[in-house]
């Protein structure tokens, strides 16, 4: 079952946030730093820039938790039209 997690600027907190450490292909696949609850290949996060604007849905290709701290996880996203199935 894949879950989406909301890192969307209002949602965005210590604790709660996504950082992007690099992008590929113009946006389409990003690599990212995560901080939260287990995220999962498969899993969506829906993103906005720190200062708002239009929401963005990335599906999560690789994910990896970096243990210290428990929270954080290595992540590639690729992004995912709203019509894109599960």
């Amino acid at each position: 079952m894949t879950t989406t997690h909301d890192y969307t600027t209002p949602k965005r907190r210590w604790g709660h946030d996504v950082i992007v450490t690099q992008v590929h292909d113009k946006g389409l696949r990003v690599d990212v730093m995560v901080f939260g609850k287990r995220i999962d290949v498969g899993d969506f996060l829906l993103v906005t820039s720190n200062s708002g604007g239009r929401v963005a849905r990335y599906r999560v290709t690789s994910s990896k938790n970096l243990g210290d701290p428990r929270d954080m996880w290595r992540c590639t996203l690729e992004f995912a039209s709203w019509s894109s199935t599960p």
